[in-house]
C-alpha cells in the first residue's frame, strides 16, 4: 500500500467498480515489497486486519482511505493506525490482529505465494 502505481490502479478500479457493479470480481492480494517500501508488510498486515473484522468493503474503503493519504513524507505507519480505527469494531481486537504471530504469517505466505507465481512487482 506505499506503492503509487497500486494507487493508480486501485483508482481505475474504483471506476470500474462504478461502472459495472456486480459484473466485477476485483481480487485483491497482499505483495508488500519490503526491500523497497520498508513499512509495506506492517501496512498489508492492517489492512488484513481491517478485512478480518468488516470484510471486502471495510477493507476496500479503507484502502480507498489510505490511498487518499498517501505520502511520501509519511516515515511510519501510525497515520495508518488511525484510519484503521475509523473501519472496525472493536479496537482493541485490531490491536490484538497486528500483533498475532500468524496473521504476520499470512502475510509472509501471501508474499511467497506471490514470488512462487512470478509476481515481482505490483500491481499485478
Amino acid at each position: 500500500m506505499d506503492c503509487i502505481h497500486c494507487r493508480k490502479a486501485y483508482l481505475f478500479e474504483e471506476k470500474l467498480l462504478a461502472k459495472y457493479g456486480n459484473k466485477v470480481n476485483l481480487v485483491y492480494r497482499h505483495n508488500p515489497l519490503p526491500e523497497i517500501q520498508p513499512l509495506s508488510p506492517e501496512k498489508a498486515l492492517i489492512a488484513e486486519c481491517v478485512y478480518n473484522q468488516g470484510g471486502d468493503e471495510s477493507m476496500f474503503r479503507f484502502m480507498g482511505d489510505v490511498y487518499e493519504n498517501f505520502s511520501l513524507t509519511n516515515s511510519d505507519n501510525s497515520w495508518i493506525k488511525r484510519i484503521a480505527i475509523d473501519y472496525v469494531e472493536d479496537v482493541s481486537k485490531l490491536e490484538n490482529c497486528i500483533s498475532d504471530p500468524k496473521e504476520k504469517e499470512k502475510i509472509s505466505m501471501a508474499k511467497n505465494k506471490a514470488t512462487a507465481s512470478a509476481v515481482t512487482r505490483t500491481p499485478t
